[in-house]
């Protein structure tokens, strides 16, 4: 098990209640299914770059991880799941540092720009809700594997700070604990940065 904490950098819009169609006021929050589809992005960009040992297909296509498998699954589908295989690997999420669910947030305004020219269209502004930065959102991570499985998780987590989560939001991540066979593991023991680094 794996308990920590993402933060806010940047603005941040990500979440959803799934009642509005107005993407830009839904209810903004660390969904636990987005955060664990990030986690899988960045493993899956680490390995491919060469910064972690380990095999990802790097297919996202449903009808096409099966024949990328060439039957026998990836270490990244083998933890995160695919079609008809749940995975290893649980996420969840709670209340914000003030036990409150919906952190508290601002509106912004933006410019929309005409992508074939470049410019700003005319009248074409549009508002959108954000959390603003130093918000915190804590989580947990279950694994149910072998300790290369908990490694490849700490190593998306670790990688998850040098992409981008949600519309573009920078975060970083803080790992308060890792428990694995019911004992406390030392984080110092990981070779990984898991502490706040932003």
């Amino acid at each position: 098990m794996i308990k920590g904490k993402i933060k806010t950098v940047s603005s941040f819009t990500i979440g959803t209640d799934g009642f509005f169609i107005d993407v830009q006021f839904n209810q903004l929050g660390l969904v636990p299914s987005t955060l664990k589809g990030a986690m899988r992005t960045a493993i899956s960009w680490a390995i491919r770059n060469g910064m972690v040992r380990g095999t990802s297909c790097d297919e996202i296509e449903p009808s096409r991880i099966a024949k990328a498998h060439g039957g026998k699954p990836c270490d990244v589908c083998s933890l995160f799941g695919y079609p008809d295989h749940e995975g290893k690997l649980r996420v969840s999420s709670g209340p914000n540092k003030d036990g409150m669910t919906k952190p508290p947030t601002h509106v912004v305004t933006h410019v929309s720009i005409d992508d074939e020219k470049g410019t700003a269209k005319e009248r074409a502004l549009f508002k959108q809700e954000v959390v603003p930065p130093e918000e915190e959102f804590p989580f947990t991570v279950q694994v149910i594997g072998e300790e290369e499985d908990l490694c490849l998780a700490l190593a998306s987590l670790h990688y998850l700070r040098f992409l981008r989560l949600g519309r573009g939001g920078m975060i970083d991540v803080n790992v308060d604990k890792v428990v694995r066979n019911g004992k406390e593991v030392e984080t110092g023991r990981v070779p990984l940065d898991l502490k706040w680094v932003w």
